[in-house]
């Protein structure tokens, strides 16, 4: 038998997802499977639903009907909070750092969920707690290291410049120990150079085991790290597939690029 011919058990699936606004049908009925140790894309032209689908898996909002499982696990009416301390993790389109917090304290935050402290014992300053504060700081340091993060840590993170802020807001992501974590198109606004280095970044994390879930609109960098690729349009799924397969859809080409001259190599 070859084994590597039999599908892995999905880490993160969706059943007949649906969501609606009103009377806007975000998404329709999606059926979808990450693998684990995967690096999985979602793509789709802007008011597709890729945010909705996110934000659905996140626990920022509660589907129209429809379910999702992690680890086999129906995680369907968990609150965001409970969804970072099973291990799902996310950035957001917009970064959402606090501009007033230091970097280091900015990643520091990412590691609430793991500490065992509660909101009194900190408070109260009770025997342990600096200790835990002090393995929070260090993961902290551990985290932007990860990234590639060099600045100060010291600094308040409105004094970074974007780049640097969106290496700031994945290091916290990944100080919640995630399995699975979400990054809501993480090259927006970067140069050429800053991409590459999230590029890399990317690739980084895959190799360190963690699942990745990635909307994207720079074609070329899905292309050249996604391993499975969904296309979202009108709130509906059009394609699912490896990059080759995707690049020579037509109803992709139609739907997203718009041009059969657009289609990319394969990295």
């Amino acid at each position: 038998m070859n084994l590597s011919n039999i599908p892995k058990h999905p880490i993160l699936e969706t059943k007949d997802l649906s969501m609606r606004f009103g009377g806007l049908m975000a998404l329709d009925k999606i059926n979808f499977r990450v693998n684990p140790g995967c690096i999985t894309a979602i793509i789709g032209p802007n008011g597709s639903g890729k945010t909705t689908l996110f934000n659905i898996i996140t626990g920022a909002h509660q589907p129209s009907s429809g379910q999702v499982s992690f680890e086999g696990e129906d995680i369907t009416s968990l609150p965001a909070f409970k969804i970072v301390s099973i291990g799902i993790a996310r950035t957001f389109q917009n970064i959402r750092l606090f501009p007033q917090m230091t970097v280091l304290e900015n990643v520091m935050v990412g590691n609430h969920c793991r500490m065992k402290a509660g909101l009194w014992a900190s408070g109260l300053r009770l025997r342990g707690i600096s200790t835990e504060e002090q393995h929070c700081e260090e993961k902290a340091v551990q985290m932007l290291g990860l990234v590639g993060f060099e600045g100060d840590l010291k600094i308040k993170s409105s004094s970074l410049p974007y780049g640097s802020q969106r290496l700031v807001e994945l290091a916290r992501a990944l100080c919640a120990e995630p399995r699975l974590i979400s990054l809501d198109e993480p090259t927006a606004g970067m140069n050429i150079t800053e991409t590459m280095t999230m590029l890399t970044t990317i690739r980084k994390l895959k190799d360190l085991g963690i699942t990745i879930l990635l909307i994207e609109h720079n074609m070329r960098l899905v292309m050249g790290v996604a391993e499975r690729i969904m296309v979202l349009n009108s709130g509906q799924k059009i394609a699912e597939g490896n990059p080759e397969e995707i690049c020579n859809d037509e109803k992709v080409i139609e739907a997203y690029l718009g041009k059969k001259d657009l289609r990319y190599k394969v990295a």
